[in-house]
Order: C-alpha cells, then sequence, then structure tokens
C-alpha cells in the first residue's frame, strides 16, 4: 500500500480504529496462517476504506470497464480508480502551519492491476540522519522544487510564525471525456520573490496520465519535478525528458510504461535518472521502518522566465502485453 507519510500520531485514533478489522489486515493474518473473526474485513470508514480490496494481498486483478469512484476525506486524502489504474494523493488542508509534517502537496502514487508503479519513498526511521529527514521531503515524494525549495516550509522544529508557513490551497475535481480530472493549486511558494500561485493538475484517461504542471510569477526560475518507480521496474532515459519503464519481475503481465516531459514552450527538458545516490540523496525506497533498498528516480528539470508551465504524460499499453 501507499506509504505516505508515516504511521504515527499524525491521525487522530477514529482515523485508525479499523485498522484491526480490515480486509488488509485479514489477508494478512490469513497469508501467516492465521484465522480473520467473524466481522474482519469489513472496517467502516477511516484509514482502510481508502485502500479497499484493489489493494489486498494478493493485489485483486480488476477488469477493464471497471466502475470509477473518488473517496475524499476532510484531512486531504484523496483515491481514484478507473479501470485498472488507482491513484492516490495527500494534499495539505489550506490554513494549516501544523500538517503531517511530509511534503508531498502535489505528490502522487499510481498503482497499475494493483501493482505499485509511481510511488511515495516512504521514511526510513524517526532517527536523526540523511535518510529519516530526507523521506518527509518533497524530493523524497514525486513532487516539485521550485529554485531548490518546497511547497511548502514545514514547521519541524516549530521556528516559523504562523502566517509564513500558512497558505492558500483549493483543490477540484471533475468528469472529463471518460475520464478524470484532479486540480492542485497553491501559494505556497510565494514565498520566493518572483513567484505567486501554483497549479497541479492530473488527467487520467484509459492510456495514460498526463501532469501539466503551471507556475505563476515574474522573473527567472529553475523548476524540478521528481517520479519514484517502485523497484520491480527498470528505467531507461530514451533521450532528454524521456523514460521508458518496464516490469522486470517475473508472474506480473504488466504493460511496458512510458514518461514524458514536455515544455509549454517547446524547449528541451533537462533530466537525469539516479539509483542509490547518497550524495543528492534519490534512488531509494524504505518498504518498512528501518529497511533501505535501491530503485530508480527520474528528475526532470529546466530554467524558464515565469510563467511557465511543463507536461508529464506516462503511458501505457494493454496491446503490449498481449503481444
Amino acid at each position: 500500500m501507499p506509504l505516505i507519510g508515516d504511521v504515527s500520531p499524525d491521525f487522530p485514533p477514529e482515523w485508525l480504529i479499523g485498522v484491526p478489522m480490515s480486509g488488509v489486515a485479514a489477508d494478512l493474518l490469513k497469508r501467516n496462517g492465521g484465522t480473520a473473526a467473524e466481522g474482519e474485513g469489513n472496517a467502516g470508514p477511516g484509514w482502510v476504506s481508502l485502500w479497499g480490496s484493489a489493494l489486498s494481498y494478493p493485489p485483486e486483478r480488476r477488469e477493464r470497464g471497471g466502475s470509477a469512484k473518488k473517496l475524499h476525506y476532510a484531512d486531504g486524502w484523496y483515491r481514484l480508480d478507473l479501470e485498472k489504474v488507482t491513484l492516490f494523493w495527500h494534499v495539505k488542508q489550506a490554513g494549516r502551519s501544523d500538517y503531517h509534517g511530509h511534503n508531498d502537496t502535489g505528490s502522487f502514487c499510481l498503482y497499475y492491476d494493483g501493482i505499485p508503479v509511481i510511488v511515495d519513498t516512504g521514511r526510513h526511521s524517526f532517527r536523526k540522519g540523511l535518510f529519516p529527514r530526507y523521506g518527509r521531503t518533497a524530493m523524497a515524494h514525486n513532487s516539485v522544487l521550485i529554485d531548490g525549495l518546497e511547497p511548502f516550509p514545514v514547521n519541524w522544529y516549530g521556528i516559523f510564525p504562523p502566517w509564513y508557513a500558512r497558505k492558500r490551497v483549493e483543490t477540484s475535481f471533475e468528469e472529463k471525456d471518460g475520464g478524470f480530472k484532479f486540480n492542485i493549486r497553491h501559494d505556497g511558494f510565494s514565498r520566493i520573490s518572483g513567484v505567486a500561485s501554483f497549479s497541479r493538475t492530473f488527467i487520467l484517461d484509459a492510456t495514460g496520465l498526463t501532469i501539466e504542471d503551471s507556475a505563476e510569477g515574474k522573473g527567472e526560475h529553475r523548476l524540478y519535478s521528481f517520479f519514484h518507480f517502485y523497484p520491480r521496474f527498470e528505467v531507461i532515459k530514451v533521450r532528454p525528458g524521456e523514460f521508458s519503464i518496464k516490469n522486470v519481475s517475473a508472474g506480473d503481465s504488466l504493460p511496458p510504461f512510458s514518461l514524458r516531459c514536455t515544455r509549454r514552450e517547446g524547449e528541451e527538458v533537462l533530466s537525469e535518472l539516479y539509483k542509490g545516490e547518497p550524495s543528492v540523496p534519490a534512488g531509494y525506497y524504505f518498504p518498512g521502518y528501518g529497511r533501505k533498498t535501491e530503485t530508480t528516480t527520474a528528475v526532470c528539470a529546466f530554467r524558464a522566465a515565469f510563467p511557465a508551465g511543463v507536461s508529464y504524460r506516462i503511458d501505457w499499453s494493454e496491446e503490449d502485453v498481449r503481444h
């Protein structure tokens, strides 16, 4: 399941109270030789209702033409299903400076047929050090930096005044041409001189996901975007701003994926791949507390005069699986 944030005191008890009775817990119990008690697998509202059967153990295979739905909770969790694709987001609540400590607004997780493709890296531990801190940053999420700064100043040490950390955040959601469109707009980057609002729009259809980033402001700025892939995928840089993504694990018939970055003005996007690079850091995945494994991180970057925009297209093809 997505490693968005920490399973810790980030949430009120009501949000986690159904975990022991969830389908996820029941499946894990059965896989380890236990027997689920009567009533388990029906946890009601709360955290577990976001995951549902699509992310059970093992992942449930959904047929094409499956229903699409949106689940939204007041604390900023979103889930979207369309055919075999599931998307997750966590969005900072407007007006709050004390949110859960991970700079993940605008980030997302993508699952295909119940299998993670683009992931949150998770957090290594709660100790001091490079990797525990890295897991909380925007760089460890599928997010954006402008001039090296994150979308919001996370008040880890309580040193920022409330007016500095509290920013406007707006979301909107609509059906679009048989698919779905989800928009996140905020002014978290407005603390940077010359930067105003930032918008990230996700457009999901049957064959892929388009992400459109738009930054308002003036003057020249540098924008970085991060994409973290699940360790089972081999990622190859085809050309600047374009990557091929292929599943290398046996037993799963997943389609090949591709990622393409395109500037609104048609100019070239610089791009790099990282795998296990502590100097950045990038190319790591933390599947459990205190555990670290290498994975592939794609970084796209460009410098431009604001206002500026860039789009990212993630494609998949079922036809390639059948042939």
